[in-house]
């Protein structure tokens, strides 16, 4: 079976968790038989000009590869703006799969991208509509597509996964914290990411204030500018806080071996998102770390002793839930990492994932053929 991947997200450009979810799931199709074409921007210029420009040349590349390709069916992670490709696949009459991964209106609301909020509020509806198929990370989301679209669809729970053969697991070596400048003995967390508001590390630095983690370490992974972290927390807090640059994966392998607690996204209610797979989760089981998630998550369950589930109200709640997660697991930090790790190449690998979309995909062909 032929498939069209198409993505309005540039390929070219610095490592990010869109790039590699999009570059993982294209080797997965192929690897599991497929015939696949990946077609994406060759750059990304921001300003309007260049955006209208992009789209416009996107379309006309589609229509191209539609009559040179000829797909049987479209996998579309669906981006701002792409009305016009998306015509062009229906125009052609091929039936197509949106993936998405977040509610696209109160996500550019609260990043205050008005003109992709503007754009994905005429445009949306008519592409969820006159899709075949809905792969969303939530049924949460899949919900606000159906609301948006006004029909129901066929829908996958797509996953969110980990290169697992990228990331390896050192057991638990606390005794790397000396390069960073981090007691052997003092709890440790560690979030990696960016400075997206609903990752939350406002509220998580908020919590190293608290007579509940006055003792903990907290590491930073990513590029985050050390004079916005300064100005989130206190100076009581600072000290105990450690900035670390983002790192290819076998480094930071290593790196989260030496943690106590992987700390996922505490904010997705800022974004109007109570559930969602956040990919940094999926890092920390990948490399053996037990997991706070903040958020429910529709693959990972409190049912595993390397997860919690730190649902909160108030920052004391959520502090305290950290600390009792802590006494729970500090005693079998190694031999929860073993478990973690070997729950992440079951589950979570990449592998898993597109084969749940290799069989999602034919259904929709199998259904929509002839139609």
């Amino acid at each position: 079976m032929k498939v069209l991947y198409l993505t309005s997200y540039p390929m070219a450009g610095p490592k990010s968790g869109a790039r590699d979810h999009v570059k993982q799931m294209v080797k997965g199709l192929a690897d599991e038989g497929f015939e696949i074409e990946l077609l994406s921007p060759l750059e990304y210029n921001s300003g309007l000009a260049s955006v209208i420009k992009r789209k416009y040349l996107m379309a006309k590349l589609t229509r191209k590869v539609l009559n040179e390709f000829h797909p049987d069916i479209i996998y579309y992670r669906f981006g701002s703006g792409d009305i016009f490709s998306i015509k062009e696949v229906v125009r052609h009459k091929i039936p197509y799969v949106v993936e998405l991964n977040t509610k696209t209106l109160p996500e550019f609301w609260v990043q205050r991208r008005f003109a992709n909020l503007a754009i994905c509020y005429v445009t949306e509806s008519w592409i969820y509509s006159h899709a075949a198929g809905i792969a969303a990370v939530s049924e949460e989301i899949y919900r606000y597509a159906v609301r948006s679209g006004k029909k129901e669809k066929p829908f996958l729970l797509a996953k969110n996964g980990v290169d697992i053969d990228s990331f390896v697991f050192h057991g638990y070596n606390p005794s790397l914290r000396q390069e960073f400048d981090t007691p052997l003995d003092a709890p440790l967390l560690v979030m990696i990411g960016a400075l997206a508001p609903w990752h939350g590390i406002d509220i998580l630095l908020q919590c190293l204030e608290t007579p509940e983690l006055q003792n903990f370490y907290l590491w930073l992974v990513g590029n985050l500018p050390i004079s916005v972290i300064k100005n989130m927390a206190s100076k009581e807090v600072l000290p105990r806080v450690r900035l670390i640059p983002w790192q290819p994966p076998e480094d930071l392998s290593h790196t989260l071996s030496a943690a106590d607690i992987g700390i996922g996204a505490l904010a997705g209610y800022r974004k109007n998102t109570q559930e969602t797979q956040a990919l940094k989760t999926r890092t920390y089981l990948a490399c053996g770390l037990p997991t706070l998630l903040g958020h429910k998550d529709p693959i990972l369950t409190e049912a595993q002793p390397f997860i919690a589930n730190g649902s909160y109200t108030t920052i004391a709640q959520l502090s305290l839930e950290i600390k009792e997660f802590y006494e729970l697991i500090r005693e079998n930090r190694h031999s929860l990492g073993e478990q973690a790790r070997q729950f992440a190449e079951q589950h979570l690998s990449w592998r898993v994932a597109a084969r749940e979309t290799v069989e999602f995909l034919e259904e929709i062909c199998s259904s929509t053929k002839g139609k």
